[in-house]
């Protein structure tokens, strides 16, 4: 038992850039996307042959909803695993993830309306509607 929880404490504060303030978790997601972005490179240039998944991949990654997916899926249910046994740091940790993850939705949601508005100008519409 001691030994899967100090496992489960580890790996907590392996992941607990995701639950960090957000200046701090935004700086991890870039640097931890500039490596996953030289992997892709390397993985490119070395084994042309092979696929390179989109979070690997410069020109196609997602850096926010890459960081939202990891927060949901990783990081979060950490946290939640570790309230059985250290409630209020799990509790510190969830906020962090919640408040987090919001802050990915909405950068989502403006760089949507972003690519929705240049769209639009490249149309000649003119400006999205309020309402978006």
């Amino acid at each position: 038992v001691m030994k899967h929880l100090a496992a489960l404490i580890v790996h907590a504060a392996d992941l607990s850039n995701a639950a960090d303030a957000w200046p701090v978790s935004k700086l991890w997601a870039q640097w931890c996307n500039a490596e996953f972005h030289a992997q892709g490179d390397h993985s490119r240039r070395f084994h042309p042959e092979l696929p390179v998944a989109d979070m690997f991949n410069r020109s196609k990654a997602d850096v926010p909803r890459s960081q939202l997916e990891f927060i949901e899926t990783f990081a979060a249910p950490t946290f939640t695993a570790l309230s059985q046994v250290a409630p209020r740091t799990a509790a510190e940790g969830l906020q962090g993830c919640k408040v987090n993850a919001a802050i990915c939705r909405a950068i989502m949601q403006r760089n949507k309306q972003c690519m929705l508005q240049r769209a639009m100008n490249v149309l000649g519409l003119g400006n999205l509607p309020r309402f978006l």
